[in-house]
């Protein structure tokens, strides 16, 4: 077989070319696998939208969290209070969602908090050091974050308690939906041990791939790992184990050709077999409602756009009449 690997750079078009039968395979986030299948901003457009994805693999681990400087006041999540100084980062695209989620856990409003603006991921770090904020989010494997670690204020890890605090974390989730939850493994020496933000990058084809090509290359992955693992560093977790881990969490179906194997491997168990009824059944509510939107529009002469806000409205009225897509914290939930 002749394999094709393709570096678009573009996550719409890595999207946009699997469900056209382009690409065989894409992986990307969570996070942008959500806002592709919801048809969120930038992704309700015509030739994309929700569509049969499936789970073929997982693509690795990775950790992130959020530090203080070790002699901080904050030592887990429900330490945050009114004043507590958090971040405004205007180098991304939603530059308080994720720390307004942090301070809804502990039960303290955005107003409460005191923002402070940083323009780039470094000097964000570098603030809690300083002491111009109290915490920062942050990935262990960054260089920022040696750099920090290695300063002499040092740094701790918030820990976050999500097996513990389920009310708590209900509330971070329902602001930040697509966020999963481990023990961190990665990077710093800090950060090993801490229950955090770990979330499982997966791998994906669609509906209609070869159910004989997915499980021979879901076995062939299984029983190389060793071969490969090298080649980069996210392919270390590129496992077995791994990929249950993501399985456990996931809004999206898996395909037959993956059952099977895990199946001959004794690993798909009842628990798999009630999500995967239940994620086939919510993406396909949201693949159906999408087509009928897009023919709403089309008869209401509304533009598909995602910077028409006629159109968004429209989409939305049509996701309200059904649960939106998010993370479950474990296969039994």
């Amino acid at each position: 077989m002749k394999v094709r690997v393709v570096p678009e750079a573009s996550l719409m078009l890595r999207f946009k070319w699997l469900k056209a039968g382009r690409f065989f395979m894409c992986g990307e986030s969570t996070g942008v696998v959500g806002d592709v299948l919801a048809a969120n901003g930038e992704y309700a457009v015509r030739d994309l939208g929700p569509f049969p994805l499936r789970v073929i693999w997982s693509g690795g681990k990775t950790d992130s969290g959020y530090i203080v400087r070790s002699d901080s006041y904050l030592h887990d999540v429900n330490d945050i209070r009114a004043g507590t100084k958090m971040p405004e980062m205007s180098f991304s695209g939603t530059p308080r969602a994720r720390f307004i989620a942090l301070a809804a856990w502990a039960g303290v409003d955005e107003d409460d908090i005191v923002w402070v603006p940083f323009g780039n991921y470094e000097a964000m770090i570098r603030g809690v050091i300083e002491g111009r904020v109290d915490l920062a989010f942050a990935f262990p494997t960054s260089a920022s974050v040696y750099e920090a670690e290695a300063t002499p204020h040092g740094i701790r890890w918030l820990e976050l308690p999500y097996d513990t605090d389920p009310e708590g974390v209900q509330r971070f989730l329902d602001l930040q939906p697509y966020t999963e939850f481990g023990v961190m493994s990665q990077g710093v020496q800090s950060a090993h041990g801490v229950k955090s933000n770990s979330g499982v990058t997966l791998k994906y084809v669609t509906e209609d791939a070869d159910p004989a090509l997915v499980y021979y290359l879901a076995e062939w992955l299984d029983e190389n790992h060793d071969r490969y693992k090298s080649g980069h560093n996210t392919l270390e977790d590129m496992t077995l184990d791994t990929l249950m881990q993501g399985l456990g969490t996931t809004f999206v179906p898996v395909h037959e050709g993956l059952i099977k194997y895990l199946k001959g491997k004794r690993l798909w168990t009842e628990a798999h077999d009630a999500r995967q009824r239940a994620n086939l059944e919510l993406l396909n509510r949201y693949t159906e409602a999408y087509q009928a939107a897009l023919a709403k529009a089309d008869e209401r002469e509304i533009k598909v756009d995602p910077l028409n806000n006629d159109w968004l409205t429209l989409w939305e009225s049509y996701k309200a009449e059904f649960p939106p897509l998010r993370l479950f914290l474990g296969i039994e939930q």
